[in-house]
């Protein structure tokens, strides 16, 4: 498995940084949704909130893989790979993901409860940054 590097990791704890989920189900038919929630769980794994049962969830359960997408203003960009693992729905991983998000959530005057959390192993990761933008750093 890939190890990410600082940088990657302080581009997703940065709460300016766009993050953005991509999947693909069986027939290769690309799906992509915003991923507020995204945390580093350690060099390894990522974790992410589930609020919705739709086709995210599906492609993830179906072909195991994402990939995410970090951009951190001004120009600063990573692509990360990787494979599904499982879904979590109590414990410490579960809580650090989801208290944040809904206490956000709340404070916009919403009321929504992730379903689960989904662990991703971390697979490769690449610099999206000029001029460097494809090499691959993880």
């Amino acid at each position: 498995m890939a190890q990410l590097s600082e940088d990657v990791i302080a581009a997703i704890e940065d709460p300016q940084s766009v993050k953005m989920l991509a999947t693909a189900d069986k027939q290769k038919s690309i799906n992509m949704v915003p991923i507020g929630s995204i945390k580093v769980v350690d060099e390894e794994t990522l974790a992410y909130a589930c609020f919705f049962a739709g086709k995210t969830k599906r492609n993830i359960e179906t072909t195991r893989q994402a990939a995410i997408v970090i951009f951190q203003p001004p120009l600063e960009g990573y692509q990360v790979k990787g494979r599904f693992l499982k879904w979590e729905t109590a414990g410490d991983i579960y809580d650090q993901v989801t208290i944040p998000v809904v206490e956000q959530l709340k404070s916009m005057g919403l009321s929504l409860t992730p379903q689960a959390v989904g662990i991703i192993k971390v697979t490769e990761a690449y610099a999206l940054s000029l001029p460097i933008a494809g090499e691959k750093i993880a």
